[in-house]
């Protein structure tokens, strides 16, 4: 591959030996190169096609926004790979550089809006709002501008959506459907949730990976072999799952299998058992 032009030290568009384009990416990759160099291929870790929707996509972007912009998204997305420990989606390079572009034009228009969802995201999402504090942090340093919060948890929720491949109104969804179901479980608990606590860690990676399947469109699962014993057993927590059950269904049409409700119940049931015994002199 021949290099048409260096982006930056770890990116570059480059034409193959049919003279298709394409925006490669990989540390350091073009570093001490110049148009018509060639690159060492092995050392690619990503890379977009001119011809497909992703790479048609990321070329009009780079004519149309700052290098700069793509640099520092492409910054953020290692440091966060590098702290949730699993590759993101390519989207992401698409749409947290088209944000962070659109973050710039709303700060030079005065404007910096509230995220609704600040709180939830915090709470439910501690690690990718930890990331997007610290994308806020870098954008702020490249670009000499404040942002605040409300705009870290925006960022956060972009990583939500890169770590689960969903358009950013399904990872909105989610988490607003996830916070919904939190506060049933504590209306009729009358627990507190605290997320640092373990048995609620727990329960939230359950629901966090329900709503997933819920959001993606995924069949329900089969019935469980001890539906019946775990129901029968834990009737206060089988009665809080029916009633998650109830509102799911009512809210989006889809039904919670035996499987996913019993399941549901042992974690409720954890989390009472749990409040009990820290209530126990």
């Amino acid at each position: 591959m021949i290099i048409e032009k260096v982006l930056n030290n770890s990116t570059v568009m480059v034409v193959d030996n049919r003279q298709n384009e394409h925006v490669v990416f990989g540390k350091g990759i073009a570093f001490g190169k110049v148009k018509g160099d060639e690159i060492d291929e092995s050392r690619i870790t990503k890379k977009f096609t001119a011809h497909d929707l992703k790479g048609e996509q990321l070329f009009s972007l780079i004519q149309e926004l700052p290098e700069t912009c793509l640099e520092v998204s492409q910054e953020i997305i290692e440091y966060a790979e590098s702290i949730l420990k699993k590759e993101l989606s390519d989207f992401l390079y698409l749409t947290l550089t088209d944000h962070i572009a659109f973050v710039l034009q709303r700060y030079q228009d005065g404007i910096m809006p509230s995220n609704p969802l600040k709180w939830e995201i915090k709470r439910y999402y501690p690690k990718e709002y930890e990331i997007g504090k610290k994308a806020a942090e870098l954008i702020s340093e490249e670009f000499s501008i404040e942002l605040n919060d409300d705009e870290a948890a925006s960022l956060a929720l972009h990583i939500v959506n890169g770590e689960l491949d969903f358009k950013i109104n399904d990872s909105v969804g989610m988490i607003e459907l996830i916070d919904e179901i939190i506060q049933i479980i504590q209306y009729h608990t009358v627990v507190y949730l605290d997320m640092s606590d373990f048995e609620c860690q727990r329960l939230m990676t359950h629901l966090k990976f329900f709503v997933q399947r819920l959001i993606s469109g995924q069949k329900p699962g089969t019935d469980h072999p001890l539906f019946d014993i775990i129901t029968q057993s834990y009737p206060k927590a089988y009665e809080i799952a029916e009633k998650i059950r109830e509102y799911v269904s009512l809210k989006t049409n889809y039904e919670i299998s035996k499987d996913e409700l019993t399941y549901l119940t042992i974690h409720i049931q954890r989390l009472l058992d749990h409040n009990k015994q820290q209530n126990t002199p």
